[in-house]
């Protein structure tokens, strides 16, 4: 074990010993940085020889390192972030406040800390392009995940003494499940979560459960709100206990399923995607997504300008084969069937696929 605390200087190329800590830290102890900048040091003990030689560490300590200090020894006049984003995606610029912006010479991204056994298995530090303007900074986050992987970190202002901001909490990014590939997720009252797939053309299935009342969209950028312009939004019908939707999507690419809870709920879902044609949409998918209804394959559906995908909605209890994206097997009733035959006399269109917000 060890007290003697050391940094790295890079610029001479060696260890410099610092203060030294009270307690011993050996097996299972921690050092994480925490966001004002100073570092936890806690713990050590909890195993066979540890008990033997009455070796338990059941404390904490807080590191205050050089860089929170001016050269008196007293504490150093730091930069303060005034506002950030909660949320940003790989490739966009943000603006983010901070006092005295002309004295900012780096912008750091560090991941929240994951230690045990003395190693930290979340440590990432990614700086940042930014521009200076007068009490703030357009700063200029991580092209992909390769670089910072989605997930929360804290962003610091450093300036020309080396002297940090405290660290404000950013979340970078959205989860990236695989097709097919299982989630389960909380959602928070009124919060919207995406999640990004990389499709091919197709339909995209999503079935959930135990998500009642959750709005369902996609689009090809995370939405903003749940009457998302750039989203696709459907009403999702209830089969066999789960709540299903199904998007055509009309283009390879990144797409966003997002979705949307007025009250806080837990719910897992499951992903499909079948990579053909449906039969009742226009092989050619650069024209963009057609609305699909229950009528024959022989009404052309009308294409529409509309970047986003069709959304259809699968109906409970529908005759099988339907001409339609979704087949679900069961029978109807008698009134309902004399009802579909007064509506079809009638002339109007039954939709089951519901086009877009």
């Amino acid at each position: 074990g060890t007290k003697v605390v050391e940094r790295w200087d890079a610029a001479s190329g060696r260890w410099d010993v610092m203060n030294p800590m009270f307690s011993d830290r050996q097996y299972h102890s921690i050092a994480i940085l925490v966001p004002d900048g100073r570092v936890l040091s806690a713990g050590g003990g909890i195993c066979g020889d540890c008990y033997a030689i009455g070796y338990e560490e059941k404390n904490a300590e807080m590191y205050s390192p050089p860089y929170l200090f001016a050269a008196d020894g007293s504490l150093a006049e730091r930069p303060h972030l005034s506002s950030l984003p909660e949320q940003v995606n790989y490739a966009q610029s943000a603006i983010i406040g901070v006092s005295d912006a002309q004295s900012i010479e780096r912008v750091h991204l560090i991941k929240l800390g994951s230690v045990t056994h003395s190693q930290d298995q979340e440590q990432r530090l990614v700086p940042l392009e930014f521009e200076r303007f007068t009490g703030a900074l357009s700063v200029r986050f991580p092209d992909s995940r390769y670089i910072a992987p989605p997930g929360h970190y804290m962003i610091f202002a450093v300036n020309s003494d080396g002297v940090p901001s405290e660290g404000g909490i950013v979340r970078v990014g959205h989860p990236r499940p695989l097709v097919g590939e299982s989630v389960r997720h909380d959602l928070a009252a009124g919060s919207i979560e995406s999640f990004e797939y990389e499709l091919d053309p197709g339909v995209f299935r999503v079935s959930l459960t135990g998500a009642a009342g959750v709005g369902v969209s996609m689009g090809q950028a995370p939405a903003a709100s749940a009457e998302s312009a750039t989203h696709a939004a459907c009403q999702p019908a209830v089969i066999n206990g789960q709540t299903v939707c199904e998007f055509s999507v009309p283009r390879a690419g990144v797409w966003y399923l997002s979705l949307q809870s007025r009250t806080r709920i837990s719910y897992d879902f499951s992903t499909q995607l079948t990579q053909s044609t449906p039969a009742t949409q226009t092989p050619d998918a650069s024209e963009g997504p057609v609305e699909v209804s229950n009528e024959t394959a022989s009404n052309q559906p009308t294409p529409s300008a509309s970047p986003e995908p069709t959304v259809f909605v699968a109906a409970a209890d529908a005759p099988e084969p339907l001409s339609t994206v979704v087949s679900v097997g069961g029978s109807l009733g008698w009134p309902m069937l004399m009802l579909l035959s007064v509506m079809l006399v009638l002339g109007r269109r039954y939709p089951i696929g519901i086009l877009r917000s």
